[in-house]
């Protein structure tokens, strides 16, 4: 009483009346009953209810007035659980308790596109809702520049600045109810290394999105929000990537040595992508996940076999793998797998990386001049190959054509030394390209010849030629 009377403004009825109300007040004044607190227990169950402010966005008008002592629920039961605790209006604080319960699980249950329009645009009209949603990438798609927005829109740039920061400044310093973000946030975390591609269909799957957000767009919400961000989004081509910071610097190298390994022969393993990253970052542990995660988001990129052992990304490649298997073809319109599988191993750079007859018979599916049919590889009608083979690979193939099917060593050398083949130059081929066979025993025939040993020698169809300039 005598602290309002020193509050001079007040005349001396504002003062009665006060008193009045506040007698009344304390004569209704009630503890809580158990009804109350079991709708308390039922919303501390929520997660992240109890972190609720009564300033949040979507739910300030119905936490307003639930107790004008406490600034969050948290503190709201805390201070229903004291001993002695009144409630001025037991019947008022139980309509909003029951009220408020149903609210929170249907928020739990939301997309999260909808969880984020609801936040930052619900006060807004349709046009300037729209605009923030596109200018996010909330609607599922990446998220576009104020000019781009602007251009559909027809505002300028500054417009849609304007526009965007009215929305949300009204959430900037508050601490929002967002537990759709805050799952995703979590499953992200969970996942990483992953593909935004990959990200998006688990988030769907999940029921989480609708849309598909991407790694970008999320973790730009979770920032709005105030929400700690533990990825970190990069583009890798054109896809992009969500891992952990302290795997930035680590996408390089694995690029780069993925990249030459399938560059140089046409696809790669695993096994031979570690050990190339084993020489280059020697005192850095690279995990597979962290690797498998990257090469997935090349563009082009497919694995060869179903233990995802083998990989392959567009190239438009002519050299390696490519230019052997054509090799082959250039000599014979078809082989077995099992015989093109023991022809490109002859290659002596490729002989410790011969995929397996599976994956080489995968890999040929993706060749345009070739057909697969069950385990036979066929030249594609109509293919010419007659470039494939080189000066002195094309005079080896003809003799055996002409002399063969089988020739043994100092027979072929003979034949190939009349057509001016120097004998280092037959020896490189004839022990290196897969359009020569090595039948054993110093007996050479075409790819794809299982066949017994000839006996007997070769009808000679010409004389011998004198001395004269030979290839090679």
């Amino acid at each position: 009483m005598s602290d309002l009377n020193r509050y001079q403004p007040l005349g001396a009825k504002a003062l009665l009346d006060i008193l009045v109300a506040m007698g009344k007040i304390k004569a209704e004044a009630s503890p809580p009953d158990g009804d109350v607190f079991k709708l308390l227990v039922r919303i501390e169950a929520i997660p992240g209810a109890r972190d609720i402010d009564f300033s949040d966005p979507r739910l300030d008008r119905m936490l307003r007035g639930l107790d004008y002592r406490s600034e969050s629920v948290g503190a709201l039961i805390d201070r229903l659980r004291q001993p002695g605790a009144m409630i001025a209006n037991r019947r008022a604080l139980k309509s909003k308790l029951a009220e408020l319960h149903p609210v929170l699980e249907q928020y739990r249950r939301q997309a999260l596109e909808e969880e984020l329009t609801e936040v930052f645009t619900s006060h807004l009209e349709s046009r300037d809702r729209e605009i923030i949603i596109r200018y996010l990438g909330w609607d599922g798609h990446e998220g576009r520049t104020l000019e781009e927005v602007g251009q559909q829109y027809g505002l300028t740039r500054e417009r849609v600045r304007q526009i965007s920061h009215r929305g949300l400044s009204l959430v900037y310093n508050a601490h929002v109810f967002a537990p759709v973000l805050e799952r995703v946030l979590e499953v992200v975390v969970a996942s990483v290394p992953i593909s935004a591609e990959t990200l998006r269909a688990t988030l769907v799957e999940q029921g989480l999105s609708h849309l598909g957000l991407g790694p970008r767009a999320i973790a730009q919400a979770a920032e709005l929000l105030n929400r700690p961000v533990e990825f970190q989004v990069l583009k890798v081509g054109s896809n992009e990537l969500a891992l952990l910071p302290r795997h930035v610097p680590l996408i390089p190298a694995i690029t780069k040595a993925a990249r030459s390994l399938v560059h140089g022969y046409g696809l790669a393993s695993v096994a031979q992508l570690r050990a190339r990253l084993a020489k280059t970052l020697p005192r850095q542990r690279v995990p597979m996940r962290l690797m498998i995660a990257t090469l997935e988001v090349f563009e082009g990129f497919r694995w060869l076999d179903e233990q995802q052992t083998w990989f392959q990304f567009e190239t438009g490649l002519d050299y390696g793998l490519p230019s052997l298997i054509s090799k082959v073809l250039a000599t014979v319109p078809t082989i077995g797998l099992a015989d093109l599988h023991v022809a490109v191993g002859r290659y002596r750079r490729l002989r410790d990386r011969v995929p397996p007859v599976d994956v080489l018979k995968a890999y040929c599916h993706t060749l345009p001049w070739a057909r697969v049919e069950g385990d036979t590889l066929h030249r594609q009608p109509g293919t010419d190959l007659s470039q494939a083979l080189s000066e002195v690979e094309q005079v080896l193939v003809d003799v055996l054509r002409e002399h063969g099917p089988r020739l043994p060593r100092a027979e072929f050398m003979d034949l190939v030394a009349d057509r001016d083949v120097n004998s280092h130059s037959f020896d490189a081929v004839s022990t290196g390209s897969p359009a020569v066979a090595q039948l054993g025993d110093g007996l050479y025939g075409l790819p794809g010849d299982r066949r017994s040993r000839r006996t007997g020698r070769s009808k000679r169809v010409a004389k011998r030629k004198g001395p004269s300039q030979r290839l090679g």
